[in-house]
């Protein structure tokens, strides 16, 4: 559903090819009971890599076999996580089929590469852009090019240390009010030691995020690929309930106009002045502005406004200061 909340952890290369580290992740995840998992997952390397890189060899090693691959899913799967794919090269899409994930979600690095959007599109895939540091029409452009495929725009990018300023939250609302046909999500990455690596979320919520990534990791601080913005479980749990508790009220407003007034609104609007008899009347009278006093009563029930009372008959009599109730006229 378009205006439901979803979070999904995000592995990127954090597991340095080791898999039972990558098993790790996976736990974390199911154990914060979040939706998804994303896996950036790379078979030909030097698809995506020039051999005069500096980091061509150190990252070489950080990769995973279509067999591990498939051991990854697989544990996935057993774990009730959704599965979103991120394809680095042309076999990597071949998983879109084989592995059914929620959503294929296009790396920055790859917007242009039009060999590798055309694989994707061709598969029909659920397709998330990520659209950090991309300028309107290039956002418009990407958008035709996927048509009804294309279901979530993702907003954050990651520099360290990430300023929010940078990220302009701000630009979601505009982004919900341009594609409202579209989810509008938010990728946080704010430091493991910062509070707005959970706290920022809440504000992406309220300026209209449904959708959210965070980097996880076994342990905060240990220096491995962008160990900087991963969060662990607990932390993980805590941005899960915040947002889950936040949406909660905000659901409550969605559900209904926001102009309607609600018990709590009720009960505080009605401490007001209501009328009182301001001297002996007898049952009978033709109530004038004379008759009638506004007192705070204690009550909640009664009647607050003059024109409501003028011109009417009382069918009981009252003692100087008795509430006026609507059934004595």
């Amino acid at each position: 559903m378009k205006s439901d909340l979803y979070i999904y952890a995000e592995t990127a290369f954090h597991h340095q090819g080791e898999m039972e580290y990558m098993l790790a992740l996976i736990d974390i995840a199911a154990k914060s009971n979040i939706q998804g998992i994303k896996f950036q997952v790379l078979l030909d390397y030097d698809y995506l890599m020039s051999k005069n890189h500096p980091s061509y060899e150190a990252l070489k090693n950080y990769t995973f076999t279509r067999e591990e691959w498939t051991l990854v899913f697989q544990k996935a799967k057993d774990k009730n996580l959704d599965i979103i794919l991120m394809p680095l090269d042309l076999e990597a899409c071949e998983f879109i089929e084989e592995c059914n994930p929620e959503y294929v979600e296009i790396h920055s690095i790859c917007f242009y590469d039009t060999v590798l959007l055309d694989a994707i599109r061709k598969s029909m895939a659920s397709v998330i852009i990520g659209v950090g540091g991309r300028e309107l029409e290039e956002i418009k452009t990407v958008k035709d090019y996927f048509g009804n495929q294309l279901k979530i725009l993702m907003t954050g990018f990651q520099s360290f240390p990430t300023d929010l300023r940078d990220v302009k939250l701000r630009r979601i609302k505009e982004y919900v009010d341009l594609f409202p046909e579209l989810i509008i999500g938010y990728a946080d990455h704010s430091s493991y030691e910062n509070p707005l690596a959970v706290k920022s979320n809440e504000y992406a919520l309220l300026y209209g995020a449904r959708m959210f990534e965070k980097h996880i990791t076994v342990n905060e601080g240990e220096k491995r690929v962008d160990y900087e913005s991963a969060i662990g479980l607990n932390k993980l749990v805590e941005m899960r309930n915040t947002l889950a508790s936040a949406y909660h009220d905000l659901r409550m407003e969605e559900t209904g106009s926001l102009l309607e007034i609600e018990e709590p609104e009720l009960t505080y609007r009605n401490r007001q002045k209501m009328a009182v008899a301001s001297k002996d009347l007898p049952e009978g009278t033709i109530l004038s502005e004379n008759d009638i006093l506004f007192r705070m009563t204690g009550e909640v029930d009664g009647i607050a406004r003059l024109e409501q009372l003028t011109g009417k008959k009382l069918r009981r009599s009252l003692k100087k200061y008795d509430h006026i109730l609507p059934n004595y006229l």
